[in-house]
C-alpha cells in the first residue's frame, strides 16, 4: 500500500492500492509480453505528429471521465498499466481530473487541456500535460462551490497494446515533503535493470537531445540534458536514493521504469518522491530518456 498523497492504481480493473486484494475484472485483452531485446530505434515522428495523437488520446480519456464512464477510461490503458495518482478512496476515482474528484461530494464539470508538450514514434507517444479543471461541491452550510485546479497528465501510450497507456501519471504540482512508509511500487521488478539504474543521475546523463524533464512542482519543466543537468539543482533534487526494486518494462521501441525515492533533509526527516522514466533505444543499444518525471509523495 502507498501512503500519502500518491497511490497506485493497477490498471488490470483499476484497481487502487488502497484495496490491493480486489480481483480485476475480466477484460477479453491480453497484453504482449515485453521483450528484453533493444533494436535500432525507430525514427521519431514529426512532433505535430505525436502531439496530434497525444491530444486526442488525452481528450478522449477527459470526455469519458467527464461523462463517468468507466468502463471507457479504464480502456484508454493496458491491462498490466500502473498509474500513479492521488490517494482514492474506490478505484474508480483515480483518474478523474480533479484531484479531488469523487472526495467529500466533490465533482468535477469541466476540463480542458491547458497544455500539451509530446514526442514519439511510429511505436508510442509520450506527454506531459496540464489539464485545467472546474470542480464543484456542497459546503456544510449548504452552499454550492466551484473551485479551479490543474491536474498534471503524462502518459505512455503504446501502439503494440492498441495505442492504450502502458504507464502514467495524474496528480497536483507540489514540493517533496516527509510521509509515511515508502514501500517498493507495485509490479516491482528487478533492482539491477538497465533503465532502473538511470532514475537518479542517470535519468540527465542519459536524456534526449529533447528529452523532457518534470519536477514536482509547478512551472518544473526543462528540455535536453543542459536544462536539466541545471534544473536537477535548481530544483534541490540531487541526493535521491531509489528504493531498491522498481518496475521496469523495456520492448524493442520503447520502455519505462517507475518506483519511489527517498530524500534525506538537514532536519533527518526524508522526502518521499515517486518517479517514472520513458526511454527509447540508441542505435548502438544504450537507451535515452525522453520523459522523466518526479513526483511529490
Amino acid at each position: 500500500m502507498q501512503i500519502g498523497v500518491i497511490a497506485v492504481a493497477s490498471i488490470a480493473g483499476l484497481v487502487a492500492c488502497a484495496s490491493p486484494e480486489r480481483a480485476p475484472p475480466a477484460s477479453g485483452r491480453a497484453s504482449p509480453p515485453p521483450t528484453l531485446t533493444a533494436t535500432p530505434p525507430p525514427t521519431v515522428a514529426v512532433s505535430s505528429t505525436a502531439a496530434q495523437r497525444s491530444r486526442a488520446f488525452l481528450q478522449r480519456q477527459i470526455d469519458a471521465a467527464l461523462r463517468r464512464d468507466r468502463a471507457a477510461l479504464v480502456d484508454t490503458f493496458s491491462d498490466d498499466a500502473i498509474v500513479l495518482v492521488p490517494l482514492a478512496s474506490e478505484p474508480g476515482e483515480v483518474t478523474h481530473f480533479g484531484i479531488g474528484d469523487g472526495f467529500h461530494g466533490m465533482k468535477t464539470t469541466k476540463a480542458s487541456i491547458a497544455t500539451l508538450i509530446a514526442g514519439g514514434s511510429a511505436d508510442a507517444v509520450w506527454f506531459y500535460a496540464d489539464v485545467a479543471t472546474e470542480n464543484e461541491f456542497v459546503d456544510h452550510a449548504g452552499i454550492r462551490n466551484t473551485v479551479a485546479q490543474t491536474t498534471r497528465v503524462v502518459e505512455l501510450v503504446s501502439a503494440a497494446h492498441g495505442w492504450r497507456a502502458v504507464a502514467a501519471s495524474f496528480t497536483e504540482a507540489r514540493g517533496p515533503q516527509p510521509s509515511g512508509a515508502n514501500p517498493e511500487i507495485a509490479g516491482a521488478t528487478d533492482s539491477d535493470g538497465t533503465l532502473a539504474m538511470l532514475a537518479t543521475d542517470g535519468a540527465v546523463a542519459s536524456m534526449a537531445p529533447d528529452g523532457l524533464l518534470v519536477g514536482p512542482e509547478a512551472g518544473q519543466l526543462a528540455t535536453g540534458p543542459a536544462a536539466a543537468r541545471t534544473a536537477i539543482t535548481a530544483w534541490r533534487l540531487e541526493s535521491l536514493t531509489r528504493i531498491p526494486r522498481p518496475r521496469e518494462i523495456r520492448t524493442s521501441s520503447w520502455g519505462f521504469v517507475q518506483g519511489h525515492l527517498d530524500q534525506p533533509r538537514p532536519d533527518r526527516l526524508v522526502n518521499r518522491l515517486a518517479f517514472q522514466l520513458f526511454c527509447v533505444p540508441r542505435r548502438d543499444g544504450s537507451w535515452q530518456v525522453v520523459l522523466a518525471q518526479y513526483l511529490a509523495k
